[in-house]
């Protein structure tokens, strides 16, 4: 049986009070443990991994027991629950598969759309490969190469 000690501790180490959540409290959290992370006490590198295995290990957990809450929240009779002063609430997703509708209409503009999608693609890969500006005598105009937009991002694969 795993016990609460890492919650524990967190609370015992006044970063965040899990009796009495809030937005604030969560920002007051997220400041708390990045300080020192940004000002060098600790390596960013190594916590970003540890923070990404924990993210990976909640997001799974919340997935295993989603079903076990919404058990418990058919109790309250849909009543309002409070819990650590979190409102929480069943929910209800809604999607549409149109192509159950057998609807020639739909089913024509969804052709369309999906051969549109291709040829952007296809002269979305044409365009990346222009590296200056081409002009076409035939219609006279002028194609500029796409901007490109980057931004650094770290990779973190865990092992299996």
């Amino acid at each position: 049986m795993i016990n609460n000690n890492a919650i524990n501790d967190l609370e015992k180490a006044q970063i965040i009070d899990f009796e009495n959540i809030s937005k604030s409290s969560i920002s007051h959290a997220v400041e708390l443990i990045a300080i020192p992370i940004i000002e060098g006490e600790v390596s960013a590198s190594k916590k970003i991994v540890q923070f990404i295995a924990l993210k990976d290990l909640l997001e799974d957990v919340i997935t295993k027991i989603r079903s076990s809450a919404m058990e418990e929240l058919k109790l309250s009779k849909g009543e309002d629950v409070n819990i650590f002063g979190a409102k929480i609430e069943p929910a209800t997703t809604t999607k549409y598969d149109f192509t159950a509708c057998d609807d020639y209409e739909w089913n024509k503009l969804n052709a369309e759309l999906i051969d549109i999608k291709a040829k952007m693609k296809e002269r979305e890969s044409f365009l990346k490969a222009i590296k200056s500006a081409v002009y076409l005598p035939e219609t006279g105009e002028v194609i500029n190469p796409p901007i490109v937009l980057k931004s650094d991002t770290i990779k973190v694969t865990i092992q299996k």
